[in-house]
């Protein structure tokens, strides 16, 4: 539970030396992850914001249909698609999807983002990612039971690639899902440029990523004044 001004301490914990994952929750908003890496008996610091969920839209199970993403973007949904998450019947009923676009060139992407931009490519590498974009989906039945897309079926997701960096995008770029459990960004699929959007298609719904994947490294560094004085919990941008 944070303060009234959103702080929040763990002291003395024991974490993961590889990762540390912070899971935050607040009602009417997008669960938010922070994937960090931990220096052992150093004061670590995170900025987490929240994302509000919009109200939702909704479509027709049976039918399928056409969703317009918050923020901008659309997903389509198959005929019977959808099941009960938890376990895994068909469902048949409205499908109330929240969505959520995240804009790369966000000055904020940083702290919305679930995780951090580290991932697990498709063999098994670990990479650190350059995103394009990223789209969050939920969805649930009238009486707020999660629901997920069913085995063997698709949506296909349509993201607006921003003017600004349109320039630089690949015609093809692979597709990442948000694993809560580890943390991480997970390699799956890809989507490919038609007009001014990414188009691709995904089998179950979380917070999905467009981007590039590079290699991992660690740096470390420590920022003085210039008198030598160690200066703490500063915003660090370093620009490719």
């Amino acid at each position: 539970i944070t303060d009234s001004s959103g702080a929040f301490m763990f002291i003395n914990v024991l974490t993961s030396k590889e990762r540390t994952i912070v899971e935050v929750s607040k009602q009417n908003f997008y669960k938010g992850f922070r994937t960090m890496y931990i220096i052992a008996k150093e004061d670590n610091y995170t900025r987490i914001m929240l994302i509000e969920k919009k109200a939702p839209s909704t479509f027709l199970s049976t039918t399928g249909g056409d969703i317009e993403v918050v923020g901008g973007g659309k997903i389509i949904f198959e005929p019977n698609s959808i099941i009960n998450k938890n376990t895994g019947e068909l469902y048949s009923g409205n499908v109330n999807v929240y969505s959520t676009l995240l804009d790369p060139t966000d000055e904020n992407i940083h702290t919305k983002l679930p995780g951090a931009l580290r991932a697990i490519s498709e063999d098994a590498k670990e990479k650190i990612l350059e995103t394009y974009g990223m789209i969050g989906v939920e969805m649930y039945d009238d009486n707020n039971q999660a629901l997920q897309i069913a085995t063997n079926k698709t949506a296909e997701i349509i993201f607006p690639i921003p003017a600004s960096i349109k320039a630089s995008a690949p015609n093809i770029i692979p597709l990442w899902y948000f694993d809560e459990t580890i943390g991480m960004w997970i390699e799956e699929g890809e989507a490919q440029i038609q007009g001014n959007n990414y188009v691709g298609k995904v089998s179950h719904f979380t917070f999905w990523n467009f981007d590039i994947p590079s290699d991992f490294v660690q740096l470390e560094a420590t920022l003085k004044t210039s008198n030598g004085t160690p200066i703490v919990n500063v915003k660090v941008k370093i620009t490719n």
